[in-house]
């Protein structure tokens, strides 16, 4: 950055400004003003005939100053130093320093106030039909004379010194430095008008945007601007060695209609020798300079000391970017392994539950249970239907649509009543009563019976009389003689009848020992079944039950009632 102060010295100076000016020309000789504001001031030594000067030496005084400033962005500054022969840092001065530059200054501060001569006056300028074909001026006294007899008012504003400013410029600029010598500036210079300051001088604003491409002994750009009259200009500059030449506004020179003047330059530009740096090797070529490689035959970069990084823990992650140096682990986990955060046996890097512990086979998530029937999904064979855990999730069927579920139903491929556990009823003897209805679900018989064939009345008279001549010894199990004759034909009955059976039940009265007389009722049972046995009927065909006192036909309170409740029932079966 950088900072100019600066002395003023005025010689000469003029002003002529119009405010609110109101005109009309009849013709090209007659001109009519209608109360217009006019601001008019110079110096006293001021003359044109022909542009002469008066040398009056210097009239006024003043103060200026100026103020700039430019950034350099130098990224890889490393690259452009080297060591002189006494060992020191220093820039190198044949390389381009900066990526991207940025500059402000403001330029031009300051002013000069002047005394002005009084017959330069500022007035009200109102005029009708004003025939200027005999005017004649050819000095500015003439000029004032004939001002001072056409408006010889002041303005009571007028003032006897007037203040005369630089033409401040604010500049700014942007270069940006690509690479292979090719570099872009965009850029403004804005010098602004004080509408207050009528005395104020101002410079011209535009902005400029220029690539180019410079090197060591040949440079070229194409300067492209636009200022504040609305004119786009197209230049060119270049070099070549020490010679360098330019214009800003070539091309409107060469083809435009309205050509003025001519911008341009030339020169030779004298180089100024710089101190010999002393140039050291970099052997490797890393960028590291010998003296201060610590691997001067092995490539490195600057911030190893030119050295190339190791891999301690031989996992392919340069020490550098490792962040587990001393512990193997992949690229991908900038060489650190992978942890177990949940422990559950599964890295982190594959475990898709990191926080939560999972099986290997759900990648380190716990299963779950989709349908909420308490069977996780990896087992639950049904993953979107609830059902119970022994169906392993899956709902029970009804294979035979019985209403009773598979589970339940014994007979899953035909379809029966839930009371049958599934399964059709049957009719295992073929007589038309279902087992369900059918006493005697082996042997034939009509419905009106259960199932169960009739007895003959002479079968149920030989089964009277075998009850009714049945006797035995007074408190044992011996049958009396008497009782054989009938004992004997109801044998030959059981063994007409194959498919018969005989259910005999033993009971006593209650005198006597309770125990002792349920013996004696299994003894008379068991001895009625042997004398049967002995004459021939079939053993299997014969049930033998015996009761005690437990079931009782009469009142044991009586004689006749304790007689009929010692008795030995015989009652005919069929399977």
């Amino acid at each position: 950055m950088g900072v100019t102060l600066k002395t003023l010295q005025g010689r000469y100076s003029a002003y002529n400004y119009g405010k609110d000016i109101t005109y009309q020309f009849e013709n090209s000789d007659t001109l009519t003003l209608i109360n217009s504001s006019i601001k008019y001031g110079h110096t006293d030594n001021l003359e044109i005939k022909p542009f002469t000067f008066v040398n009056d030496g210097i009239q006024s005084w003043g103060f200026g100053g100026e103020f700039g400033v430019v950034y350099e962005f130098r990224p890889e500054y490393e690259k452009m130093q080297t060591k002189d022969e006494t060992g020191n840092w220093v820039e190198r001065k044949d390389m381009n320093k900066y990526k991207l530059k940025a500059g402000l200054s403001l330029m031009d501060l300051g002013s000069i106030k002047f005394k002005k001569d009084p017959d330069s006056y500022d007035f009200t300028a109102d005029v009708y039909k004003w025939n200027l074909y005999p005017l004649s001026v050819n000095t500015i006294q003439e000029w004032d004379d004939t001002l001072n007899n056409r408006w010889p008012t002041v303005d009571p504003d007028n003032k006897e010194t007037f203040t005369m400013n630089l033409p401040m410029t604010l500049n700014l600029f942007v270069d940006y430095y690509f690479k292979h010598n090719l570099y872009f500036n965009v850029g403004t210079s804005w010098s602004p008008i004080m509408k207050k300051n009528y005395e104020k001088l101002h410079g011209v604003t535009g902005m400029w945007i220029t690539p180019r491409y410079e090197n060591k002994w040949f440079g070229v750009g194409i300067p492209m601007s636009i200022g504040s009259n609305s004119h786009f200009d197209v230049g060119l500059f270049g070099y070549i060695g020490p010679l360098y030449f330019g214009s800003p506004d070539l091309v409107r020179n060469l083809i435009g209609s309205d050509v003025r003047g001519v911008r341009a330059y030339a020169g030779i530009k004298i180089p100024i020798p710089q101190p010999k740096t002393f140039e050291i090797m970099d052997r490797d070529g890393d960028g590291t300079i010998d003296p201060d490689d610590h691997c001067i035959d092995v490539p490195g970069p600057i911030d190893n000391k030119g050295c190339p990084y190791g891999d301690i823990d031989k996992d392919g992650v340069l020490d550098n970017a490792d962040k587990c140096i001393d512990v193997a682990g992949p690229i991908e986990n900038n060489g650190c392994p992978y942890g177990d955060k949940d422990k559950d046996g599964v890295l982190d890097n594959a475990d898709k539950c990191i926080d939560v512990a999972g099986p290997i086979a759900n990648n380190g998530c716990p299963y779950g249970d989709k349908d909420q029937d308490g069977v996780l999904d990896n087992a639950d064979n049904c993953i979107d239907v609830a059902g119970p855990i022994a169906n392993n999730g899956c709902p029970f069927g009804d294979k035979d649509q019985d209403g009773v579920l598979d589970k339940d139903d014994a007979c899953i491929d035909a379809p029966g009543p839930a009371e049958n556990k599934g399964c059709p009823y049957l009719d295992t003897d073929g007589d038309g009563v279902l087992d369900k209805d059918d006493a005697c679900v082996k042997t034939p018989g009509p419905a009106d019976n259960q199932g169960c064939p009739k007895l003959e009345k002479k079968e149920e008279e030989i089964i009277k009389r075998a009850f009714d001549n049945l006797e035995f010894d007074t408190g044992k199990d011996i049958i009396r003689s008497t009782s054989f004759p009938s004992l004997t034909e109801l044998a030959e009955l059981l063994k007409s009848k194959p498919s018969y059976g005989l259910r005999i039940a033993g009971h006593t009265d209650n005198v006597g020992d309770d125990a002792k007389n349920m013996q004696l009722s299994h003894d008379r049972s068991q001895a009625v079944k042997n004398y049967l046995v002995s004459k021939g009927a079939s053993a299997d065909a014969i049930v033998v039950e015996y009761y005690g006192e437990t079931k009782p036909i009469a009142d044991n309170n009586t004689p006749e009632g304790k007689q009929k409740n010692r008795r030995v029932e015989m009652t005919i079966i069929f399977n």
